[in-house]
């Protein structure tokens, strides 16, 4: 990503799958951890990983809280 151009589709994936493999490095030092295809996902990048030799999927999320996980404003009835 050059100068102040808004990070492209691919940015992101990057970003992502970087930190997935970070936090699955984290989760199991010494274990060969490796990424496999993403999977569509609305709400955030989502990978498949194996790691300590189990097929697991790893979510990370670009809009930050889930839209179900947000606080909702309900004003009270009087």
């Amino acid at each position: 990503m050059a100068g102040n151009a808004s990070p492209t589709t691919e940015d992101v994936c990057a970003f992502a799958a970087g930190r997935i493999q970070d936090a699955a490095a984290r989760l199991w030092p010494g274990d060969p951890v490796t990424l496999g295809p993403h999977t569509p996902s609305v709400t955030g990048y989502v990978q498949r990983i194996e790691a300590d030799g189990r097929a697991l999927f790893a979510k990370y999320s670009v809009l930050g809280a889930l839209g179900g996980s947000l606080p909702t404003h309900r004003p009270h009835s009087e």
